[in-house]
């Protein structure tokens, strides 16, 4: 695949997600990486997950 493609075809999967940034606590790294391991995700999938769930509880109440 060539370059122009190649960025082409990134920015329109791009396109469709909101990238943001979570400060984890030090003391706090460990507990996640294992938790998501456990649930065979990344630390991103993991929190992904979790915050999806809190906004399902949440908005159905």
């Amino acid at each position: 695949m060539d370059m122009k493609k190649k960025y082409e075809t990134n920015n329109r999967y791009l396109s469709k997600f909101k990238t943001i940034s979570v400060r984890v606590p030090l003391d706090k790294w460990d507990g996640l990486q294992s938790a998501a391991d456990q649930a065979g995700k990344s630390p991103s999938g993991y929190i992904l997950e979790a915050v999806l769930e809190k906004m399902d509880k949440t908005t159905t109440k």
